[in-house]
């Protein structure tokens, strides 16, 4: 288990208040917007770790991964349209 700290706290609410899938680079613009110093190798980490850990879906599109907020031990299912995401 990964230590909490306030980067990834801000990663993981980013996350859940993104609807659907987003990429790293969108997350870390978005974050930036909102006067986050947070740097993007930081997300690109704490979104690999969310990951990991069940907490967020991920996916590759057009070769860069994207991600979703998932809720573990939820009953959630993983279909996603190829042509539209």
């Amino acid at each position: 288990m990964k230590r909490n700290t306030w980067q990834r706290e801000a990663v993981r609410t980013a996350l859940a208040e993104t609807e659907g899938f987003v990429s790293a680079q969108s997350l870390h613009a978005a974050l930036r917007d909102s006067d986050s110093p947070i740097g993007l190798a930081t997300v690109y980490r704490a979104l690999a770790d969310l990951a990991t850990e069940g907490a967020a879906d991920a996916l590759q599109q057009d070769g860069e991964s994207i991600y979703r907020a998932c809720t573990p031990g939820t009953h959630h299912h993983h279909l996603i349209c190829r042509n539209c995401g």
